[in-house]
Protein backbone atom coordinates (compact mmCIF):
# COMPACT_ATOMS: atom_id res chain seq x y z
CA UNK A 1 0.00 0.00 0.00
CA UNK A 2 1.45 3.09 -0.69
CA UNK A 3 2.06 5.95 2.03
CA UNK A 4 2.76 9.68 0.90
CA UNK A 5 6.25 10.83 2.67
CA UNK A 6 7.24 13.95 4.44
CA UNK A 7 8.32 15.52 1.05
CA UNK A 8 4.76 14.29 -0.33
CA UNK A 9 2.59 15.77 2.31
CA UNK A 10 4.44 19.39 2.49
CA UNK A 11 4.02 19.23 -1.22
CA UNK A 12 0.55 18.77 -0.76
CA UNK A 13 -0.35 21.36 2.14
CA UNK A 14 1.22 23.79 -0.08
CA UNK A 15 -0.77 23.28 -2.81
CA UNK A 16 -3.50 23.36 -0.13
CA UNK A 17 -2.79 26.77 0.97
CA UNK A 18 -2.38 28.20 -2.61
CA UNK A 19 -5.97 27.06 -3.56
CA UNK A 20 -6.90 28.18 0.02
CA UNK A 21 -5.38 31.90 -1.03
CA UNK A 22 -6.94 31.70 -4.55
CA UNK A 23 -10.20 31.27 -2.49
CA UNK A 24 -9.66 34.09 -0.60
CA UNK A 25 -9.21 36.69 -3.25
CA UNK A 26 -11.52 35.50 -5.76
CA UNK A 27 -14.56 34.57 -3.04
CA UNK A 28 -17.64 33.09 -4.57
CA UNK A 29 -16.13 32.57 -7.47
CA UNK A 30 -15.58 28.64 -7.47
CA UNK A 31 -18.94 26.84 -8.57
CA UNK A 32 -20.19 23.03 -8.35
CA UNK A 33 -22.12 21.14 -11.00
CA UNK A 34 -23.85 17.95 -11.15
CA UNK A 35 -24.03 16.28 -14.90
CA UNK A 36 -26.73 13.31 -15.33
CA UNK A 37 -25.58 10.38 -17.08
CA UNK A 38 -27.92 7.34 -18.52
CA UNK A 39 -26.77 4.21 -17.73
CA UNK A 40 -27.49 1.13 -19.61
CA UNK A 41 -30.20 -0.24 -17.09
CA UNK A 42 -32.33 3.03 -17.07
CA UNK A 43 -30.88 4.29 -14.26
CA UNK A 44 -28.44 7.18 -14.08
CA UNK A 45 -24.93 7.86 -13.04
CA UNK A 46 -23.41 11.37 -11.63
CA UNK A 47 -20.46 13.15 -12.31
CA UNK A 48 -20.21 15.79 -9.94
CA UNK A 49 -17.18 18.43 -9.33
CA UNK A 50 -16.49 21.91 -8.01
CA UNK A 51 -14.09 24.54 -10.16
CA UNK A 52 -11.59 26.22 -8.47
CA UNK A 53 -12.70 29.53 -9.96
CA UNK A 54 -15.81 30.60 -12.33
CA UNK A 55 -15.67 33.59 -12.83
CA UNK A 56 -15.36 35.38 -16.85
CA UNK A 57 -13.28 32.47 -17.53
CA UNK A 58 -12.57 28.64 -15.70
CA UNK A 59 -9.45 28.27 -14.03
CA UNK A 60 -8.21 25.24 -12.56
CA UNK A 61 -5.17 25.96 -10.70
CA UNK A 62 -2.89 23.51 -10.09
CA UNK A 63 0.66 23.25 -8.24
CA UNK A 64 4.06 21.35 -9.17
CA UNK A 65 7.15 21.48 -8.33
CA UNK A 66 8.55 22.13 -11.84
CA UNK A 67 6.15 23.92 -14.61
CA UNK A 68 5.12 21.75 -17.58
CA UNK A 69 6.16 22.85 -20.84
CA UNK A 70 2.61 22.16 -22.04
CA UNK A 71 -1.02 21.22 -20.06
CA UNK A 72 -0.61 17.96 -18.40
CA UNK A 73 -3.40 15.56 -20.48
CA UNK A 74 -4.92 14.16 -17.21
CA UNK A 75 -5.59 17.93 -16.63
CA UNK A 76 -6.72 18.38 -19.97
CA UNK A 77 -9.46 15.29 -19.22
CA UNK A 78 -10.40 17.86 -15.58
CA UNK A 79 -11.18 20.52 -17.69
CA UNK A 80 -12.87 18.91 -20.03
CA UNK A 81 -15.79 17.83 -17.61
CA UNK A 82 -15.77 21.06 -16.06
CA UNK A 83 -16.78 22.92 -19.14
CA UNK A 84 -19.28 19.98 -19.99
CA UNK A 85 -20.91 21.19 -16.30
CA UNK A 86 -20.70 24.66 -16.59
CA UNK A 87 -21.71 25.01 -20.36
CA UNK A 88 -18.40 26.69 -21.28
CA UNK A 89 -15.91 26.34 -24.71
CA UNK A 90 -12.76 26.82 -23.14
CA UNK A 91 -10.87 26.88 -19.62
CA UNK A 92 -7.74 28.02 -18.33
CA UNK A 93 -5.19 25.41 -16.55
CA UNK A 94 -2.90 28.02 -14.57
CA UNK A 95 0.36 25.82 -13.02
CA UNK A 96 1.94 27.09 -10.08
CA UNK A 97 5.49 26.45 -8.72
CA UNK A 98 5.57 25.00 -5.44
CA UNK A 99 8.79 27.45 -4.42
CA UNK A 100 7.91 28.84 -0.75
CA UNK A 101 10.43 31.66 -1.02
CA UNK A 102 8.52 32.95 -4.21
CA UNK A 103 5.06 32.13 -4.00
CA UNK A 104 2.97 32.53 -7.28
CA UNK A 105 5.87 34.00 -8.73
CA UNK A 106 6.54 31.30 -11.18
CA UNK A 107 2.97 29.86 -13.08
CA UNK A 108 1.96 29.19 -16.44
CA UNK A 109 -0.88 29.04 -17.80
CA UNK A 110 -2.48 27.02 -21.08
CA UNK A 111 -5.98 27.55 -22.80
CA UNK A 112 -8.06 24.42 -23.15
CA UNK A 113 -10.95 23.88 -25.43
CA UNK A 114 -13.74 21.73 -25.36
CA UNK A 115 -13.41 18.95 -27.18
CA UNK A 116 -16.38 16.40 -27.78
CA UNK A 117 -14.21 13.40 -28.44
CA UNK A 118 -12.54 13.76 -25.07
CA UNK A 119 -15.75 13.67 -23.31
CA UNK A 120 -17.16 10.95 -24.75
CA UNK A 121 -14.46 8.88 -23.92
CA UNK A 122 -14.80 10.35 -20.48
CA UNK A 123 -18.49 9.15 -20.07
CA UNK A 124 -17.64 6.18 -21.36
CA UNK A 125 -14.77 5.11 -18.76
CA UNK A 126 -17.28 6.47 -15.96
CA UNK A 127 -20.05 4.10 -17.42
CA UNK A 128 -17.74 1.20 -17.53
CA UNK A 129 -16.34 1.26 -14.04
CA UNK A 130 -19.80 1.93 -12.70
CA UNK A 131 -20.66 -1.13 -14.27
CA UNK A 132 -17.79 -2.80 -11.73
CA UNK A 133 -18.99 -0.87 -9.14
CA UNK A 134 -22.47 -2.27 -9.33
CA UNK A 135 -21.52 -5.97 -9.84
CA UNK A 136 -19.15 -5.27 -7.22
CA UNK A 137 -15.59 -6.20 -8.53
CA UNK A 138 -11.98 -5.00 -9.24
CA UNK A 139 -11.69 -2.89 -12.68
CA UNK A 140 -8.13 -4.34 -14.57
CA UNK A 141 -5.74 -2.26 -14.23
CA UNK A 142 -5.89 0.77 -16.90
CA UNK A 143 -2.91 2.30 -18.33
CA UNK A 144 -2.73 5.70 -16.30
CA UNK A 145 0.16 6.31 -13.95
CA UNK A 146 -2.06 6.78 -11.14
CA UNK A 147 -3.89 3.22 -11.53
CA UNK A 148 -1.85 2.11 -8.39
CA UNK A 149 -2.40 4.21 -6.23
CA UNK A 150 -6.18 3.53 -5.28
CA UNK A 151 -5.20 0.11 -3.95
CA UNK A 152 -7.85 -2.10 -5.20
CA UNK A 153 -5.44 -4.27 -6.93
Amino acid sequence: QWEPNDIVLMAMDWGTKIHLMMEEMYPQQSKKFKIPIPYDDGSEIYIVGEVDLNGEKGIEIKTCRTLPDKAKPEHIKQVQIYMLGMGSKEWWISYFEKNPEHPLKYERNFKVEFSQRIVDGLIKKAKLLHGYIVKNEVPPPCSSIYCDVCGLQ
